[in-house]
């Protein structure tokens, strides 16, 4: 009888947590999706869907189409992106299908804290990085970064998930591989684990309990090997397809330019890792002494450690700090954070202090995104713009592949390392020269700088926010006068006006339709007092019509 009451009196409050967590999940969810289909583009999100269209293509990143990105996370979503095929609304359709690492993550946060502590701390540290308001909003962008936190996390679940042995040592080497295949950031994680577990080491064995040396050479040796397996296995097959030289180039010789970001006025920032160090170790050696469980604990200390010094040597020494960075930080930290609001509460404070944390975590993360404000349609119809104005033949001119579906007539993608080197000079800048031999007639000009930024302006004109085309602002003339111009990009070109009705010569030739005209100098003599411009008759066919002034780039996206 009285396990009956038992029963009866347990069985409507574990009935309820589970509603909770359900209603929860499905909330989650839904502000997931909402936020996939509304939130602003990102640049970087069209960068990496380019790339994934060109292995549709047949086109080899690297080599013919550059990228500074590692290949796998591309690779896997080139099926979907092919069976979705040309649409202006693919953005938020491939936003969904990171969806599940999203998921991934998550879970594995849970099981780490779990691991770690016990599953209350899992389920308050998988929440707090699910509303971490940087995590929430950049995770929902597709990009790789979705996938290499999933990856590493699954590597510190292993690595926790036991005692140490050879066997488990292989597979968190190769899932430590896997991240680096989705991520060349990678790099630096798996830099801080190496740091961390030399820290633990030093203090275990300043402890009098360090673990035998030729055991722990097993252990590495084992572990560099499992991590090896598929980065070689990749470069193995750019290297058989003849791009060696320029994976080589794309992944690691790019992206380390002198003077780059912040290396061109480190400061402060290079004592980042000196004075953080001895905090670090401190907080460390104070979980190795916990004698319970003493693995356990070693595992707490070292994922401690991880995290501190991957943040550190991001914000003290990386040239350029990008929000996506945190994505892999934020579930390492979270059961750590969790532990510390359990260990300061009681049972009924904490309810509140968790309730609150999300509550502000999430109110941040609304504001930084703006659900309700649909910013990715803007986007949508600047695609159907370009689309409508290229043929899937034709070159288009973007800065970061904001056409996804076209090929670009520069090799160059303008993001933030590029444009150093463009600066410098250590890569040569042909932009205008392709835009002129490639014919290009439409394309979105952001990020253009010097000589390229002053061809624009002298050849392009807006027809819609953000998309620009080939032509000139002519400008007034009365009947009779005569407009020279300067053609400096070839293409087929219609002659416009304000009042819509168009009468003159062109070239000495009466002008009834829309013209190829070659680069060079040329002519028009009006019949009437109008406004005239010069855009690609494509444009003009589909009704675009020049906005007021040449076409200034804004800021960059």
């Amino acid at each position: 009888m009285a396990s009956m009451v038992r029963t009866a009196t347990l069985w409507p409050i574990t009935l309820s947590r589970r509603t909770g967590v359900a209603i929860a999940l499905v909330v989650l969810l839904a502000l997931r999706i909402w936020m996939a289909l509304t939130l602003r583009v990102n640049s970087d999100e069209t960068q990496h869907l380019h790339i994934v269209w060109c292995w549709t293509q047949g086109l080899l990143p690297y080599r013919d189409v550059f990228d500074n990105h590692a290949p796998l996370f591309h690779i896997l979503y080139a099926p979907l992106l092919a069976a979705f095929g040309e649409r202006a609304d693919i953005v938020p359709l491939m936003r969904l299908a990171v969806l599940p690492w999203f998921a991934l993550t998550l879970w594995l946060t849970w099981r780490v804290g779990t691991v770690l502590f016990n599953r209350h701390i899992g389920w308050i540290a998988a929440l707090i990085t699910a509303l971490q308001p940087t995590f929430f909003t950049r995770s929902v962008e597709f990009r790789p970064d979705d996938a290499w936190a999933a990856a590493w996390m699954a590597t510190l679940l292993f690595a926790a998930s036991g005692p140490p042995t050879p066997q488990r040592a292989l597979r968190c080497g190769l899932l430590a591989g896997l991240a680096l295949a989705f991520s060349i950031k990678s790099g630096v994680l798996i830099l801080a684990a190496l740091l961390a577990a030399a820290l633990v080491l030093a203090l275990l064995t300043w402890q009098r309990r360090a673990p035998g040396a030729l055991a722990t050479l097993r252990m590495a040796a084992m572990t560099a090997a499992g991590g090896v397996v598929l980065p070689a296995t990749i470069a193995i097959a750019f290297a058989a397809a003849g791009a060696w030289a320029a994976i080589r180039y794309c992944l690691f010789v790019h992206n380390v330019a002198d003077g780059l970001g912040r290396w061109s006025h480190a400061g402060w920032r290079l004592w980042a890792l000196p004075l953080l160090l001895p905090v670090l170790t401190l907080a460390m050696h104070e979980m190795l002494r916990d004698r319970g469980d003493a693995y356990k604990a070693g595992l707490r200390a070292w994922i401690l450690g991880v995290a501190g010094l991957y943040a550190t040597l991001r914000i003290g020494y990386q040239p350029l700090l990008d929000k996506q960075d945190v994505l892999p930080l934020v579930p390492m930290l979270a059961p750590f954070v969790a532990a510390l609001l359990v260990r300061w509460t009681n049972r009924t404070t904490r309810r509140i202090a968790v309730g609150a944390v999300a509550l502000l975590e999430l109110t941040l993360a609304l504001h930084n995104g703006r659900p309700w404000r649909d910013d990715a349609e803007q986007y949508s119809r600047e695609l159907h713009t370009l689309l409508q104005l290229s043929s899937p033949t034709e070159y288009v001119m973007d800065d970061k592949a904001e056409s996804i579906f076209r090929q670009r007539p520069s090799y160059w993608v303008l993001e933030n390392v590029t444009l150093h080197r463009l600066g410098d000079g250590s890569i040569r800048d042909d932009i205008a020269a392709q835009l002129v031999a490639d014919r290009v007639g439409v394309g979105v000009f952001e990020r253009e700088r010097g000589s390229d930024f002053d061809f624009v302006q002298h050849n392009y004109v807006a027809i819609a926010p953000h998309v620009d085309v080939a032509g000139k602002l002519l400008g007034t003339a009365r009947a009779g006068d005569r407009l020279d111009f300067d053609v400096a990009v070839p293409n087929r070109y219609a002659i416009l006006s304000n009042s819509g009705r168009v009468a003159g010569t062109l070239d000495g030739e009466r002008y009834t339709a829309p013209r190829d005209l070659e680069a060079g100098p040329h002519e028009f003599v009006p019949q009437q007092d109008d406004v005239w411009t010069l855009e690609t008759a494509r444009a003009a066919a589909l009704g675009y019509t020049p906005l007021i002034g040449p076409v200034v780039p804004s800021a960059p996206r």
